[in-house]
Parts: C-alpha cells; structure tokens; sequence
C-alpha cells in the first residue's frame, strides 16, 4: 500500500496531519476490537452449541422467536440421524454443563437455563452454521457426522 507523502504539483508544504491522524485511529481501533472479538468468539459458539444441544433433549422448551429460528435453520441443515444423536441421552457429553443439564428434571430449571442461553446469544448477529459444526468438531459432538 502507498501512503502519499508528496505530491509533485504541490505548492502547500504541509504534511497530511489530518489524514496519518485518520489512519492511526483506524489502526488502533482495530487492534482493539480484533482482541475482543477473537476472546468473545468461542463463548458464542458454547452458547450456540449449549442451545442446540437443550433444544435437540428437550423439544418442548419455549424459545424467543428468533432463537426458534436458529434452532430450525440448525435443525434443517444437519442430517436427521445427527439430531437423533444430540437428543439421545446415552450419546457422549460434549462438556460440563451436557453433564450437569443432563441431571436437571425439573421443567422449570431446564425453562430457565434456555433462557438464560437466549439471553446470551446475540440478538440480530446470527453466526453461520459453519461456526457451530466447527465448535462441536473440535470437541468431538455429535454434529461433526
């Protein structure tokens, strides 16, 4: 990338403040942003691995409108078996919190946690599946079939 520091025709000897000013900011809002996103990306895919997962053992759970949404797309694009796989009970714990929610019965406790999940997971930015089979590949779930 060329920064123009002269010009040929110039008569102002002034440098660009304004503009390596610019440039600066941009450098360092980035950088401070590429950090945050990179640390806030695995607890996204938990989030929407966890809601997949209570969603698949638990059917009868009510969901925000948007969050039934992506369960639905979800559920659309993996195989049928595969679902079949995330809501059996006797199927590997993907990690701590499959182990713990396995044990809740009460319907109002598991009610709460899907809420708490929804709550969690961003609004209006919808990661792509991709990101979710990624998640679940590198621990070695059900949705990598």
């Amino acid at each position: 990338m060329l920064i123009p520091l002269r010009h040929e025709n110039m008569e102002g000897r002034r440098w660009p403040v304004a503009t390596f000013a610019l440039i600066a900011l941009n450098i360092i809002v980035f950088l401070g942003t590429h950090w945050q996103m990179e640390t806030q990306a695995p607890e996204r895919a938990e989030v929407r691995m966890h809601i997949i997962l209570l969603a698949a053992m638990h059917p009868e759970l009510k969901t925000a409108e948007d969050v039934q949404q992506f369960i639905a797309d979800v559920q659309r694009k993996i195989p049928e078996e595969s679902w079949k796989q995330i809501a059996d009970s006797n199927r590997k714990p993907e990690d701590n919190w499959d182990t713990r929610i396995r044990r809740v019965t009460d319907p109002e406790e598991l009610q709460a946690e899907m809420d708490s999940l929804a709550q969690r997971l961003p609004s209006k930015k919808r990661a792509p599946f991709w990101t979710i089979t990624d998640s679940c590949r590198r621990t070695r779930g059900p949705l990598h079939t």
